[in-house]
């Protein structure tokens, strides 16, 4: 096992799963997410901080009031209503259950993925927000991989292999 320590200019590799207070999960990461530690702006700086000066198969549990936002606030302009009749056929099946998941596109061709929040007296109700906002929700995140950054990864201020967290 490797004696390197998370601090900062290192790219740590990390797993995690998000569960509830009462500890259902919400969502699991077994593939590793790498970010660059103290600098890097897509990592939660609650998780760098608790995972400073830990070591690889360290694991921590790092929690988030529903009150922080870390998930950003609950935007009006991304909740949608219709008409069941009004989905197409083809799409109701797969529409047609609390929690599915549809990606839509504008003009532009942005996308969007958007939850069945609600079925109810012939309309359907779709929420694009994150499905964490406003939740109390608990990380449990394991060092998988501690590393000198590179001088490319210094200058940009994040892991080139890295994806956001938030």
């Amino acid at each position: 096992m490797s004696d390197a320590i998370v601090k900062k200019g290192e790219v740590v590799a990390i797993t995690y799963t998000i569960t509830d207070t009462e500890g259902k999960v919400l969502e699991q990461n077994d593939v590793p997410v790498e970010y660059l530690h103290d600098t890097d702006v897509r990592m939660f700086p609650k998780i760098m901080a608790n995972l400073d000066g830990r070591r690889v198969e360290d694991v921590v549990d790092v929690y988030f009031d529903a009150d922080e936002n870390a998930f950003g606030e609950h935007n009006p302009e991304l909740t949608y209503t219709d008409e069941v009749e009004n989905i197409p056929p083809e799409h109701r099946a797969q529409l047609g259950r609390i929690g599915a998941e549809v990606m839509f596109q504008n003009d532009a061709g942005d996308t969007i993925t958007m939850r069945v929040v609600r079925i109810e007296d012939g309309k359907i109700y779709l929420d694009g927000n994150n499905h964490l906002i406003g939740r109390d929700v608990v990380f449990h995140v394991k060092v998988v991989n501690i590393r000198p950054a590179t001088e490319a990864e210094l200058a940009a201020n994040q892991a080139q292999s890295g994806a956001a967290l938030h």
